[in-house]
C-alpha cells in the first residue's frame, strides 16, 4: 500500500489492524517506511513508530533514500522532521540528508541522480554511450529499472518536475545547515553557495 501510493486511509487501516508490521522487513530488509512515497503515508508510519526513520535496509539505505529518489517532497519533509527529532546520522548527518548507504550515496545524492537521469532521456529511450549518461548514472538508472512505477522511465513534467526540484531544495538546505554550523563565522557564505 505504501509503495503503490494508496490512499492514506488504506495505510492507516492496515496499520491499525496489524501495528507490528511497521517493523517487519522484506527479504531485502525493506520496511514500509522505506517505500512511503507520499506525505500522508510517511506521516502515519512515522507517527506510529518514529525510530523507524533510522533503520537501514539491505543496501544500507534509510527511509529518506527512497523518498529522496522516488517519493514526493511532502514525504521528504516528514522524514527530515523526524530525522531532526531522532538525530538521524548524528551531528553531521543533516537529519538523514547526508547519511550514506553501503555504496556511499546519501539521500541528497539520490535526489540529484534522479533529476540527472530523467533529464538525460530522449523520448522513451535511455541515453547510453560514451560520455552521454554512462558510468555512475547508468548504473543508478539500471538498478531502478525493474521497479514498477518508477519515475526514471519517463521524463518529468509540470508539477512532478517542480516537486523533484523542491525535494532537492529541502535536502540541500538541511545539508547546508550542518555545513554552516561547522564553519568559522567568516566563511559561512561559501558552503551555502556550494550546497
Amino acid at each position: 500500500a505504501a509503495y503503490y501510493k494508496r490512499e492514506g486511509r488504506v495505510v492507516e487501516v492496515l496499520l491499525d489492524a496489524c501495528p507490528e508490521m511497521i517493523k517487519r522487513a522484506t527479504d531485502m530488509g525493506t520496511l514500509p517506511l522505506h517505500v512511503a512515497y507520499t506525505e500522508v503515508t510517511a506521516r502515519y508510519l512515522v507517527d506510529a513508530y518514529q525510530d523507524v526513520v533510522k533503520m537501514r535496509d539491505g543496501d544500507g539505505e534509510i527511509p529518506l533514500h527512497g523518498s529522496a529518489s522516488w517519493g514526493e517532497s511532502g514525504s521528504v519533509r516528514v522524514l527530515l522532521e523526524a530525522g531532526r527529532r531522532c538525530y538521524v546520522g548524528g551531528h553531521s548527518g543533516a537529519s538523514g540528508a547526508l547519511v550514506c548507504d553501503k555504496k556511499g550515496k546519501s539521500p541528497l545524492d539520490s535526489c540529484c541522480e534522479l533529476i540527472v537521469a530523467t533529464s538525460e532521456r530522449v523520448g522513451q529511450e535511455l541515453i547510453w554511450g560514451d560520455g552521454r549518461g554512462g558510468g555512475l548514472r547508468q548504473s543508478f538508472v539500471y538498478r531502478r529499472l525493474p521497479m514498477d512505477g518508477n519515475t526514471a522511465l519517463r521524463e518529468l513534467e509540470g508539477d512532478e518536475a517542480r516537486d523533484s526540484w523542491h525535494k532537492l531544495e529541502l535536502l540541500a538546505m538541511e545539508a547546508a545547515t550542518v555545513v554552516l554550523n561547522d564553519m568559522p563565522t567568516e566563511n559561512k557564505t561559501i558552503p551555502l553557495l556550494h550546497a
